[in-house]
């Protein structure tokens, strides 16, 4: 089972369920299942069911069934409890309950502020209801329990058609994979899917692909901003949210397979050591912070705003705008524009000294640039060749705006 959730923390378990999940991946299936066992030494009424699903499917890779019982039996009746409240809470019942009325703080922390924290947020487009039904009904096939492995994940699809997607590559159903029944289910589904009946579908693809080639964040944070943006569009057609989840993503790693060939030190990741040394001069260097000029000027200042510095630390403030990277994202090589000024706006020699830094910087790292020497034009780096891919959360903090909290 793969580490779905992201755990922002080191504390306690969730390093070794972590180190578990890379373990397993690795296929040193013995080393995951102590870690996976230590989990639960920690944390013996832990009750996040994934962590006891993933010691019984550790066990049943080393071919101990019996031990493996106990533990998916576990995970299953921690899947249906979730399924349960996260049923109630979002039924008309709950709605109306004099229990979410007057006292929905307490309730809700009954189980939204114990073990498994419970965010929709962290399950981009499938329902968290449709999640836990996957997972029960893969405990169910590790079981071999086919009646109650394929009933589950009817339900399951029926909430989130993703799933049978998921379904047709997961490791724990494979026993199943040649099933008719089985195949019943998911292949028309999948078929749905993979060609759906939408006349935009050319449009739908720009607009991920946009994304994909600008590399600023993982598919699954801007899955959901395109489909609201199909929403707006209101063609009148069914949204096919499943098939621009799967080509989001495969569109990732087609682009993390061509960022193999590409040099270490591309012109991204050396404009991103340009700024953080342009930071520790005194001018406060954004990543595109805004689709526009006068949006990123808007948000340079709002940076500023919640830096809380002495005014004598930023000297000056420079950017390029999301306008200008969605035309260099389809050219081999172009012109990227960098805006600038002094923190004291358009105060022209104090202006002129930043911009004359800037362009310093930017030659140093062997930038070809062009600048007339005022404040009203931009500077151009020339044969700019914008090769991004989104690779962590990690790495992305090189380009992120809060890592100028760090440099100054």
């Amino acid at each position: 089972m793969e580490g779905i959730r992201n755990f922002k923390t080191m504390e306690h378990w969730t390093h070794y369920y972590n180190e578990g999940i890379s373990h397993k991946e690795a296929k040193r299936y013995d080393e995951s299942l102590a870690l996976h066992l230590k989990v639960l030494v920690i944390e013996p009424e832990l009750k996040m069911p994934e962590a006891w699903h993933n010691v019984g499917a550790a066990y049943l890779r080393l071919n101990c069934f019996e031990e493996a019982v106990p533990y998916l039996r576990k995970a299953i009746v921690l899947y249906n409890e979730l399924i349960y409240q996260l049923q109630f809470s979002q039924s008309n019942e709950w709605e109306n309950s004099e229990e979410n009325e007057n006292d929905s703080e307490q309730s809700n922390s009954k189980w939204m502020d114990e073990d498994p924290v419970i965010d929709p947020e962290e399950f981009y487009g499938d329902e968290p209801v449709a999640y836990y039904l996957f997972w029960k009904s893969c405990c169910y096939a590790l079981l071999n329990e086919k009646e109650s492995f394929l009933e589950n994940l009817k339900l399951c699809i029926a909430e989130d058609d993703w799933f049978a997607l998921e379904a047709s590559t997961e490791e724990d159903v494979n026993a199943f994979y040649e099933d008719p029944d089985f195949r019943a289910i998911i292949d028309p589904v999948i078929v749905r899917i993979n060609s759906p009946d939408h006349t935009r579908l050319y449009d739908i693809f720009e607009r991920i692909e946009k994304r994909i080639l600008i590399g600023f964040e993982h598919p699954e944070e801007f899955i959901p901003d395109v489909i609201h943006e199909v929403s707006e569009q209101q063609w009148n057609e069914p949204i096919p949210a499943s098939w621009i989840r799967k080509t989001a993503l495969q569109l990732h790693n087609n682009q993390l397979e061509k960022s193999k060939d590409w040099s270490k030190a591309t012109d991204v990741k050396l404009l991103a050591e340009v700024f953080n040394t342009l930071c520790k001069d005194g001018i406060l260097a954004l990543h595109r912070p805004g689709y526009t000029r006068e949006d990123a000027i808007e948000e340079v200042f709002s940076v500023m705003g919640d830096m809380v510095l002495s005014p004598e630390l930023i000297k000056g403030f420079c950017f390029y705008c999301g306008e200008n990277v969605e035309k260099l994202i389809y050219s081999e090589a172009a012109t990227l524009h960098i805006g600038f000024n002094s923190i004291l706006v358009d105060d022209s020699p104090y202006a002129v000294m930043i911009g004359t830094t800037i362009v310093q910087r930017l030659r140093e790292n062997g930038f070809t640039v062009e600048w007339n020497g005022t404040m009203e034009s931009c500077i151009q780096v020339q044969q700019f060749r914008w090769k991004k891919v989104f690779i962590s959360d990690e790495d992305q903090q090189l380009w992120d705006h809060w890592r100028v909290f760090d440099l100054f």
